[in-house]
């Protein structure tokens, strides 16, 4: 952390100020306070190895910055769960007849197939993401891959199993 006292007290002062300026970018007050944190931290970092001249205007950069970023990778996990769900394998509904019934096995034996021929990784974040509700990010930190990743894995192994069901057909 910084140890100017002035820095300390600046960054008290427009705390409220700087979580605000997140919020109106985020629209998420929870986010927000964690964009302010990391920005403390990112300014504990620059302190260290140089002098900060005017830590209030950079600590304000600082906060829009990464509030923008969180916005777009907030937006790019937003797109990409709307594009898996549109990827998502048809559900039956409650009473089906039996040959609706056969049809669903057949498509689920189908499916569990593709899901066994894929790379482990890729099965277990497909698994992950589906069957256990976790975020693109929870997968990546889950599997120990970047969230960028995790989506990969997952967009094409879902495009391998539909992939695979079709041609079942």
């Amino acid at each position: 952390m910084p140890e100017d006292q002035d820095t300390i007290a600046m960054f008290i002062a427009h705390r409220g100020a700087l979580v605000r300026l997140a919020n109106s970018i985020v629209h998420d007050a929870a986010r927000a306070e964690d964009i302010v944190q990391d920005a403390w931290m990112r300014l504990a970092q620059v302190a260290k190895t140089q002098a900060v001249g005017k830590p209030k205007t950079l600590i304000y950069v600082i906060v829009r910055n990464l509030a923008i970023d969180s916005l777009r990778r907030h937006k790019r996990e937003d797109s990409l769960h709307g594009e898996i769900e549109t990827a998502e394998l048809t559900v039956a509904d409650d009473n089906p007849s039996a040959e609706t019934a056969a049809i669903a096995r057949s498509e689920l034996e189908s499916v569990l197939e593709a899901l066994a021929s894929l790379p482990e990784r890729q099965r277990r974040a497909i698994e992950l993401y589906r069957f256990e509700g976790l975020k693109l990010r929870e997968v990546g930190e889950r599997l120990g891959i970047s969230t960028s990743l995790a989506q990969l894995l997952i967009v094409d192994g879902l495009a391998i199993c539909t992939a695979h069901r079709a041609k079942a057909d």
